[in-house]
């Protein structure tokens, strides 16, 4: 294994034990929360410069974009474009006290739809699958970037 993928794996450890916390402290008795799930990150894997996967948790689901060298000016709240394998995707730039500033898409939220943790862990598995797909010879640019809605209904590979 190389030291770049040992760093995102510590990254994605770092981030559910983060939102964890996040949930116990600042979201307990909120009324969005989905009490059959869990915080969990799904397809933690480097792409570019990026440590990337999906943050499931019981108020949201997001697809995340870190920066390691935290030397990128994310402003919060304020929308940016990626042209990841699958097509171009807007994501918000995210500041949080303990993990830094990252980029985030929202996927879902509230979470009521997810019966439970797996059905939300496949779910976020076919978002890392679609998004970043192994043979992306098979991906073709598109001239508009698909809205989330019209994103969540492309058919997910297995």
């Amino acid at each position: 294994m190389s030291d770049t993928y040992d760093l995102s794996q510590q990254w994605s450890q770092d981030c559910a034990e983060r939102f964890g916390i996040i949930q116990q402290q600042k979201m307990q008795g909120i009324p969005l929360l989905n009490s059959e799930l869990k915080v969990e990150m799904i397809g933690t894997q480097v792409w570019e410069k990026y440590y990337t996967a999906v943050l499931i948790t019981p108020w949201c689901m997001n697809l995340l974009l870190y920066p390691p060298q935290q030397d990128e000016l994310i402003t919060p709240r304020t929308e940016y474009k990626f042209d990841l394998p699958s097509g171009n995707y807007s994501f918000l730039g995210t500041e949080e006290e303990v993990l830094g500033t990252f980029y985030s898409c929202a996927l879902f939220s509230p979470m009521f739809e997810f019966q439970d943790q797996q059905a939300a862990r496949e779910t976020a598995e076919g978002v890392m699958s679609a998004v970043y797909p192994e043979d992306t010879s098979l991906t073709t640019t598109q001239e508009t970037p698909l809205s989330r809605r019209e994103w969540l209904k492309k058919p997910f590979k297995s």
